[in-house]
Protein backbone atom coordinates (compact mmCIF):
# COMPACT_ATOMS: atom_id res chain seq x y z
CA UNK A 1 0.00 0.00 0.00
CA UNK A 2 2.89 2.48 0.93
CA UNK A 3 4.36 2.01 -2.81
CA UNK A 4 0.89 2.16 -4.15
CA UNK A 5 0.09 5.69 -2.55
CA UNK A 6 4.30 7.03 -3.26
CA UNK A 7 3.27 6.14 -6.53
CA UNK A 8 0.32 8.19 -7.02
CA UNK A 9 2.25 11.36 -5.58
CA UNK A 10 4.68 10.63 -8.13
CA UNK A 11 2.32 10.81 -10.85
CA UNK A 12 0.14 13.48 -8.86
CA UNK A 13 3.44 15.90 -9.84
CA UNK A 14 3.85 15.35 -13.57
CA UNK A 15 1.44 17.72 -14.85
CA UNK A 16 2.82 20.61 -12.52
CA UNK A 17 5.93 19.38 -13.61
CA UNK A 18 4.91 19.75 -17.44
CA UNK A 19 3.48 23.42 -16.52
CA UNK A 20 6.09 24.54 -15.08
CA UNK A 21 9.32 23.42 -16.93
CA UNK A 22 7.38 22.85 -20.56
CA UNK A 23 4.43 25.55 -20.16
CA UNK A 24 6.37 28.45 -18.44
CA UNK A 25 10.18 28.04 -18.26
CA UNK A 26 10.62 27.10 -21.91
CA UNK A 27 8.97 30.24 -23.20
CA UNK A 28 10.44 32.72 -20.32
CA UNK A 29 14.16 31.26 -20.89
CA UNK A 30 13.26 31.83 -24.42
CA UNK A 31 12.31 35.60 -23.99
CA UNK A 32 15.47 36.81 -21.73
CA UNK A 33 18.18 34.63 -24.39
CA UNK A 34 16.63 36.32 -27.28
CA UNK A 35 16.56 39.88 -25.72
CA UNK A 36 20.34 38.88 -24.76
CA UNK A 37 20.74 38.14 -28.40
CA UNK A 38 18.67 41.42 -29.52
CA UNK A 39 21.30 43.41 -27.64
CA UNK A 40 24.16 41.00 -28.52
CA UNK A 41 26.26 43.97 -30.65
CA UNK A 42 26.14 46.29 -27.82
CA UNK A 43 27.85 43.62 -25.88
CA UNK A 44 31.39 44.00 -24.54
CA UNK A 45 33.20 41.18 -23.49
CA UNK A 46 35.94 42.68 -22.38
CA UNK A 47 34.43 44.76 -19.89
CA UNK A 48 33.12 41.71 -18.88
CA UNK A 49 36.25 39.19 -18.77
CA UNK A 50 37.33 43.09 -16.54
CA UNK A 51 34.35 42.75 -14.28
CA UNK A 52 35.08 39.17 -13.49
CA UNK A 53 38.65 39.58 -12.62
CA UNK A 54 38.19 42.68 -10.50
CA UNK A 55 35.70 40.17 -8.72
CA UNK A 56 37.78 37.08 -8.56
CA UNK A 57 35.10 34.96 -10.01
CA UNK A 58 38.19 33.55 -12.54
CA UNK A 59 40.42 32.40 -9.95
CA UNK A 60 37.54 30.59 -7.54
CA UNK A 61 37.96 26.86 -6.78
CA UNK A 62 36.25 24.37 -8.55
CA UNK A 63 33.48 23.62 -5.60
CA UNK A 64 32.85 27.16 -5.48
CA UNK A 65 32.54 27.65 -8.91
CA UNK A 66 30.18 24.66 -9.14
CA UNK A 67 27.74 26.26 -6.06
CA UNK A 68 27.86 29.75 -7.81
CA UNK A 69 27.15 28.23 -11.79
CA UNK A 70 24.30 26.05 -9.83
CA UNK A 71 23.01 28.98 -7.90
CA UNK A 72 22.69 31.05 -11.03
CA UNK A 73 21.11 27.92 -12.86
CA UNK A 74 18.59 28.09 -10.46
CA UNK A 75 17.97 31.48 -10.20
CA UNK A 76 17.71 31.96 -14.46
CA UNK A 77 14.71 28.97 -13.88
CA UNK A 78 13.06 31.26 -11.27
CA UNK A 79 13.16 33.91 -13.69
CA UNK A 80 12.23 32.18 -16.69
CA UNK A 81 9.46 30.77 -14.82
CA UNK A 82 8.39 34.21 -13.53
CA UNK A 83 8.48 35.28 -17.05
CA UNK A 84 7.08 32.31 -17.92
CA UNK A 85 3.70 33.10 -15.79
CA UNK A 86 3.56 36.33 -17.50
CA UNK A 87 3.42 35.44 -20.92
CA UNK A 88 0.84 32.64 -19.65
CA UNK A 89 -1.78 35.60 -19.14
CA UNK A 90 -0.39 37.65 -22.09
CA UNK A 91 -0.49 34.89 -24.77
CA UNK A 92 -3.85 33.95 -23.58
CA UNK A 93 -5.30 37.34 -24.43
CA UNK A 94 -3.35 38.36 -27.63
CA UNK A 95 -3.01 34.74 -28.92
CA UNK A 96 -5.52 31.90 -27.67
CA UNK A 97 -8.79 34.35 -27.82
CA UNK A 98 -7.86 35.82 -31.11
CA UNK A 99 -7.48 32.28 -33.02
CA UNK A 100 -10.82 31.01 -30.98
CA UNK A 101 -12.62 34.46 -32.71
CA UNK A 102 -10.78 33.94 -36.38
CA UNK A 103 -10.26 30.40 -36.53
CA UNK A 104 -13.27 28.34 -34.16
CA UNK A 105 -12.83 25.13 -33.84
CA UNK A 106 -16.00 23.06 -34.79
CA UNK A 107 -17.53 19.28 -35.21
CA UNK A 108 -16.45 18.49 -38.19
CA UNK A 109 -13.06 19.52 -37.26
CA UNK A 110 -13.23 16.94 -34.20
CA UNK A 111 -14.75 14.14 -36.69
CA UNK A 112 -11.85 14.11 -39.22
CA UNK A 113 -9.06 14.74 -36.32
CA UNK A 114 -10.44 11.72 -34.17
CA UNK A 115 -11.54 9.50 -37.37
CA UNK A 116 -15.08 9.15 -36.29
CA UNK A 117 -17.65 8.47 -39.09
CA UNK A 118 -20.14 11.35 -37.06
CA UNK A 119 -20.41 13.24 -33.59
CA UNK A 120 -23.73 11.29 -33.06
CA UNK A 121 -22.27 8.74 -30.33
CA UNK A 122 -20.27 11.31 -28.79
CA UNK A 123 -23.56 13.71 -27.96
CA UNK A 124 -25.37 11.08 -26.79
CA UNK A 125 -22.45 9.68 -23.93
CA UNK A 126 -21.63 13.71 -23.38
CA UNK A 127 -25.79 14.16 -22.90
CA UNK A 128 -25.94 11.21 -20.51
CA UNK A 129 -22.69 12.13 -18.61
CA UNK A 130 -23.81 15.80 -18.48
CA UNK A 131 -27.50 16.35 -19.17
CA UNK A 132 -27.06 18.02 -22.78
CA UNK A 133 -24.82 18.07 -26.12
CA UNK A 134 -21.86 20.22 -26.76
CA UNK A 135 -22.91 22.86 -28.82
CA UNK A 136 -21.08 23.59 -32.35
CA UNK A 137 -20.00 27.08 -30.78
CA UNK A 138 -18.48 26.06 -27.67
CA UNK A 139 -16.48 22.92 -28.03
CA UNK A 140 -13.61 24.23 -26.15
CA UNK A 141 -15.69 24.97 -22.83
CA UNK A 142 -17.51 21.72 -23.26
CA UNK A 143 -14.01 20.06 -23.69
CA UNK A 144 -13.18 20.60 -19.89
CA UNK A 145 -15.61 18.55 -18.77
CA UNK A 146 -14.68 15.72 -20.42
CA UNK A 147 -11.00 16.37 -19.40
CA UNK A 148 -12.90 16.58 -15.58
CA UNK A 149 -14.21 13.29 -15.98
CA UNK A 150 -10.92 11.54 -17.56
CA UNK A 151 -9.45 12.72 -14.85
CA UNK A 152 -12.18 11.11 -12.52
CA UNK A 153 -12.04 8.07 -14.54
CA UNK A 154 -8.01 7.38 -15.35
CA UNK A 155 -5.43 9.10 -13.95
CA UNK A 156 -2.85 8.14 -16.56
CA UNK A 157 -4.60 9.32 -19.18
CA UNK A 158 -5.69 12.38 -16.73
CA UNK A 159 -1.54 13.20 -17.14
CA UNK A 160 -1.75 12.98 -20.80
CA UNK A 161 -3.77 16.09 -20.59
CA UNK A 162 -1.66 17.56 -18.74
CA UNK A 163 1.00 17.41 -21.55
CA UNK A 164 -1.51 18.29 -23.83
CA UNK A 165 -2.36 22.00 -21.78
CA UNK A 166 1.49 22.43 -21.36
CA UNK A 167 2.37 21.75 -25.10
CA UNK A 168 -0.71 24.57 -26.00
CA UNK A 169 0.75 26.85 -23.03
CA UNK A 170 4.57 26.61 -24.38
CA UNK A 171 3.56 27.56 -28.23
CA UNK A 172 1.13 30.21 -27.76
CA UNK A 173 3.88 32.06 -25.12
CA UNK A 174 6.19 31.22 -27.84
CA UNK A 175 4.52 32.64 -30.86
CA UNK A 176 3.76 35.81 -28.47
CA UNK A 177 7.61 36.14 -27.49
CA UNK A 178 8.92 35.98 -31.89
CA UNK A 179 6.50 38.53 -32.32
CA UNK A 180 8.02 40.74 -29.61
CA UNK A 181 11.67 39.77 -30.19
CA UNK A 182 10.45 40.82 -34.13
CA UNK A 183 9.13 43.74 -33.40
CA UNK A 184 12.79 44.81 -31.14
CA UNK A 185 14.50 43.44 -34.16
CA UNK A 186 12.86 45.93 -36.24
CA UNK A 187 12.92 48.47 -34.30
CA UNK A 188 17.08 48.39 -34.05
CA UNK A 189 16.83 47.90 -37.71
CA UNK A 190 15.62 51.51 -38.39
CA UNK A 191 16.98 53.06 -35.99
CA UNK A 192 20.95 51.71 -36.28
CA UNK A 193 20.48 50.22 -40.09
CA UNK A 194 20.49 46.68 -41.07
CA UNK A 195 23.90 44.27 -40.58
CA UNK A 196 24.49 40.74 -41.47
CA UNK A 197 23.88 39.90 -37.70
CA UNK A 198 20.51 41.73 -37.60
CA UNK A 199 19.51 40.05 -40.73
CA UNK A 200 20.62 36.53 -39.62
CA UNK A 201 18.78 36.96 -35.94
CA UNK A 202 15.66 38.19 -38.02
CA UNK A 203 15.03 35.27 -40.48
CA UNK A 204 15.61 32.87 -37.16
CA UNK A 205 12.91 34.79 -35.65
CA UNK A 206 10.97 34.83 -38.15
CA UNK A 207 11.12 30.99 -38.96
CA UNK A 208 10.44 30.42 -35.14
CA UNK A 209 7.27 32.52 -35.57
CA UNK A 210 6.00 30.65 -38.09
CA UNK A 211 7.08 27.26 -36.56
CA UNK A 212 5.52 28.37 -33.52
CA UNK A 213 2.43 29.25 -35.04
CA UNK A 214 1.96 25.83 -37.06
CA UNK A 215 2.57 24.28 -33.66
CA UNK A 216 0.02 26.16 -31.76
CA UNK A 217 -2.69 25.92 -33.98
CA UNK A 218 -2.05 21.96 -34.13
CA UNK A 219 -1.71 21.66 -30.11
CA UNK A 220 -5.17 23.77 -30.11
CA UNK A 221 -6.61 21.31 -31.82
CA UNK A 222 -5.05 18.75 -29.90
CA UNK A 223 -6.16 19.63 -26.68
CA UNK A 224 -9.40 20.21 -27.50
CA UNK A 225 -10.22 17.36 -30.10
CA UNK A 226 -7.66 15.02 -28.02
CA UNK A 227 -10.14 15.52 -24.96
CA UNK A 228 -13.22 14.33 -26.64
CA UNK A 229 -11.76 11.68 -28.18
CA UNK A 230 -10.42 10.25 -24.65
CA UNK A 231 -13.70 10.74 -23.37
CA UNK A 232 -15.22 8.95 -26.16
CA UNK A 233 -13.07 6.09 -25.88
CA UNK A 234 -13.40 5.71 -21.86
CA UNK A 235 -17.33 6.41 -21.46
CA UNK A 236 -19.92 3.55 -21.98
CA UNK A 237 -21.86 3.88 -24.84
CA UNK A 238 -25.87 4.81 -23.69
CA UNK A 239 -27.41 1.65 -24.63
CA UNK A 240 -24.89 -0.53 -23.29
CA UNK A 241 -26.70 0.36 -19.81
CA UNK A 242 -29.89 -0.58 -20.54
Amino acid sequence: MADSGSDFQVKSHIPFFFYDVIGRMMPGAYLIIGVMLCYRPFFHWEQFVSFLNDTKALSMSGGLATVVVGAGLLFFAFVSSFFGFLLAALSYVAIEKWFWHSCPLNQSGLVKFIGIENVDSLNARFKEKFGSEPTKDSLNRSSFLCAYYIWRTDNTLGEMQGRFDADLLATQSFVLVSAILIVTVLIEIYFLGISGYFEAWLAVLILISLASGLAFNYHRKKRVYGRFGLFLAISDAPSAKK
